[in-house]
């Protein structure tokens, strides 16, 4: 089945057994953090015992991410296996453009350096205290210093990597440039815009390829009606599409 899913009736039957979404998201979470002990282990996946369960994948054993030197896509973007079609699906352009799509929405949100850095801070505030106790029993004489360097790399590789995978997806599929999709919710409170892998309910600035098309269904608030798109070329309809 793998190997005919190039075809729009071989995806179809795809999309039977696979939860697409999920899958998309697993290469995602994977490909962010430079994971590369990976491919023929660590590797999770179920479904329900039902007619209708699909295959969905789970990460675990993330102790070699963020790896700064790894371009995920030159790296495992040839990858082929039947618990792991990762090639296989980059050969279909719906998949891939799904895949585009959802991976933008998230590095114009989720995987903003504001967000990944605050939930850095956090863990590392709740774990500063233990710091000095856990390098005595485990590690010999206490290091603090070499801890926050460890943390800092982490901060680091969390900044440049939206940037890098931009670039890499970009070369990868050969998507040329971006362009700034910029969404303003009128009046405020009114309703929000569904796109691939967010909702976004307030003014939403970000960077979209522009060879890609980005599906949007505007979802007015209850005693509220959809009039339109403020780009006359996007029609009237709730659900369009940004070429």
């Amino acid at each position: 089945l793998a190997a005919g899913i190039v075809s729009d009736k071989g995806y179809a039957e795809f999309e039977s057994l696979v939860d697409t979404a999920n899958f998309q998201a697993y290469i995602i979470g994977e490909f962010h953090a430079g994971q590369w002990d990976w491919g023929t282990n660590n590797l999770k996946f179920w479904r329900e015992r039902s007619d209708e369960g699909r295959w969905r994948w789970m990460i675990y054993d993330t102790e070699n991410w963020l790896d700064p030197t790894v371009n995920s896509f030159s790296n495992w973007g040839y990858y082929n296996a039947t618990w792991l079609p990762i090639s296989n699906t980059f050969q279909n352009q719906t998949f891939v453009n799904e895949f585009v799509n959802r991976y933008s929405d998230h590095l114009n949100s989720t995987l903003l350096v504001t967000n990944t850095q605050s939930i850095v801070e956090d863990v590392e505030a709740e774990m500063a205290p233990a710091m000095s106790e856990q390098f005595s029993r485990w590690c010999g004489t206490p290091d603090p210093a070499y801890w926050r360097q460890q943390v800092n790399t982490v901060k680091q590789v969390l900044e440049d990597r939206p940037n890098e995978m931009r670039q890499h997806m970009g070369g990868y599929f050969g998507l040329g440039g971006s362009v700034t999709l910029s969404i303003e919710i009128s009046p405020p409170g009114t309703g929000s815009v569904k796109l691939t892998a967010i909702t976004v309910d307030e003014d939403f600035e970000g960077q979209y390829f522009r060879s890609v098309p980005v599906p949007m269904t505007a979802q007015p608030a209850d005693g509220y009606e959809f009039v339109g798109w403020s780009d006359p070329d996007l029609g009237d309809l709730e659900t369009t599409s940004l070429n």
